[in-house]
């Protein structure tokens, strides 16, 4: 019964947006975007290339200062 419980928990969080060029926005300044014009807010948190692997990489984002752990893999960036 327990083996079927865990099989059922996500492995992982909320995938995150990538944009062209390869950059992973912040999902917190992702919501506030229509508030503010796009050349007012820096979204990116760094660049990840195809081949770009991370397990619990710890990321600060430099406009709203919240600190998220993402795992990246071939299938994108997600958080931890």
């Amino acid at each position: 019964m327990e083996g079927k419980l865990l099989q059922n928990q996500p492995t992982h969080g909320k995938l995150l947006t990538i944009r062209a060029g390869g950059f992973v926005v912040c999902p917190e300044c992702e919501r506030i975007k229509a508030t503010q014009p796009a050349w007012r807010v820096n979204r990116s948190l760094l660049r990840v290339e195809p081949d770009t692997r991370a397990r619990a990489l710890r990321v600060q984002c430099r406009n709203c200062k919240r600190e998220i752990v993402i795992d990246i893999d071939e299938t994108g960036a997600r958080e931890a």
